[in-house]
């Protein structure tokens, strides 16, 4: 038997079935979709600046630090969209399957399945965020910097670490594809911030299992602590902040507790009032983990369930009583969390903790009950957390929707460790 024939095994094909459905559902998505908003305007630079050298130093110094993606998007722009619907289809099936790759190892359909239908899910959760500024643009700036940084934490955790490649050749095409795939990442200063909060993580993991780190992810860790310094001193992203105080000049006199007040304010009142798919999905297995264990202790099951239960309430009342949700939102200004009334101070901080705190609960419980699923579930969420908070340190301002991809990445994520591991317990 050829090893071709050995991979087409049937348990193969039903596995790659979810794949190939996926590709199909987000190909069609693609179909109906051209270029808009973003596209144009690069297409009109691409005219002013058809040299892509003297493009990256004019947008460099004038707009943003994300040369490389910028490329890579001039690329499509020029070339049939064709390519760009093809490419970008396949994106979202490859990175359901590295994401079983680093959760599982197993080849189950059952994974696949539940993994292709979460990033769908996801795929819908975002839509309108990648619609706010031209598909092609920020799916190429946003999404696909997402497989690149699982193929570079798939290559590290699984390969590097591991020290599974012999061969000089080998071992140099890896940590090639472990860079390019990096750098490409990381372009997006968001992603860079994301990438560090698991690379600290995964540290201080390593560190508590006494596992022996390679010296070449230190070289890793300087590649991004070079492109975040990139991206703070790059001349273009003062210019994008002078031009955006033009438009919004309260936010000049705003210090670093005010930003934070943005960003934790608006995802906080955002997750609640006006929560979307793949964060309801997420909330409800938090609440189904808390279920399954704390041995039929009907409270304890519930408290679980709290936080899904306030989103579908607040889902209810966007058509029954529209001014609850008013009054939460009246405390969110533009400078953050800042109270309308005393009532509304009363009822938003009430909701707010409890929320929060039945969340917390809920970690506390899978920690108790599965340390590692705990530790990970909860590193995620921080880190998801804080690709959220930096929305208020954005040099574009009220950019919200696209602050938030990477966040909704991070529920994906846990989503796809929770579904998992409820498999593994009812087993």
């Amino acid at each position: 038997m050829s090893f071709l024939q050995k991979k087409l095994t049937k348990a193969n094909i039903l596995y790659l079935l979810p794949f190939i459905a996926l590709f199909g559902f987000i190909l069609f998505q693609n179909l109906i979709v051209g270029y808009s908003h973003d596209d144009f305007t690069y297409k009109s630079m691409m005219r002013a600046y058809p040299n892509i050298i003297d493009y990256s130093i004019m947008r460099y110094y004038t707009w943003t630090n994300r040369n490389i993606s910028e490329a890579v998007v001039l690329f499509f722009l020029k070339s049939n969209i064709w390519l760009w619907r093809i490419l970008d289809a396949i994106i979202y099936p490859a990175i359901a399957y590295l994401i079983i790759k680093l959760t599982h190892k197993e080849k189950d359909l059952k994974y696949s399945i539940i993994c292709c239908i979460l990033i769908a899910i996801f795929y819908i959760s975002v839509k309108s965020a990648i619609a706010s500024t031209g598909f092609i643009t920020t799916s190429i700036d946003y999404i696909w910097g997402i497989l690149c940084l699982l193929i570079h934490f798939y290559l590290l955790k699984q390969v590097i670490f591991k020290n599974k490649v012999k061969g000089t050749l080998k071992l140099v095409l890896v940590h090639l594809i472990c860079i390019a795939t990096f750098v490409f990442a990381i372009t997006n200063e968001q992603l860079a911030m994301v990438a560090l909060g698991f690379y600290v993580f995964g540290f201080l993991h390593a560190i508590y299992r006494k596992f022996t780190i390679p010296n070449i992810t230190y070289l890793y860790v300087i590649i991004l602590l070079l492109s975040l310094m990139n991206a703070i001193l790059c001349p273009g992203n003062y210019n994008r902040i002078a031009v955006a105080l033009k438009f919004y000049p309260w936010y000049g006199p705003l210090n670093v507790l005010d930003k934070i007040n943005i960003g934790v304010s608006n995802i906080l009142n955002t997750t609640i009032t006006n929560c979307n798919l793949i964060t309801a999905v997420t909330l409800g297995l938090l609440g189904l983990y808390n279920y399954v264990n704390t041995n039929k202790d009907r409270l304890k099951q519930f408290i679980g369930f709290i936080p899904l239960i306030i989103v579908i309430i607040f889902w209810i009342c966007t058509i029954y009583y529209p001014s609850l949700i008013s009054l939460m939102c009246a405390n969110i200004t533009l400078t953050g969390y800042h109270p309308a009334t005393t009532y509304s101070l009363i009822v938003s901080l009430i909701i707010y903790a409890i929320f929060v705190g039945s969340l917390i609960y809920t970690f506390i419980i899978m920690f108790k009950t599965n340390k590692k699923l705990g530790y990970c579930v909860v590193a995620i969420s921080l880190i998801g957390l804080g690709s959220a908070v930096m929305y208020g340190f954005t040099p574009t301002i009220l950019s919200k929707e696209r602050m938030y991809i990477y966040t909704n990445a991070c529920c994906l994520i846990i989503s796809c460790l929770l579904t998992i591991e409820y498999i593994k317990i009812k087993k």
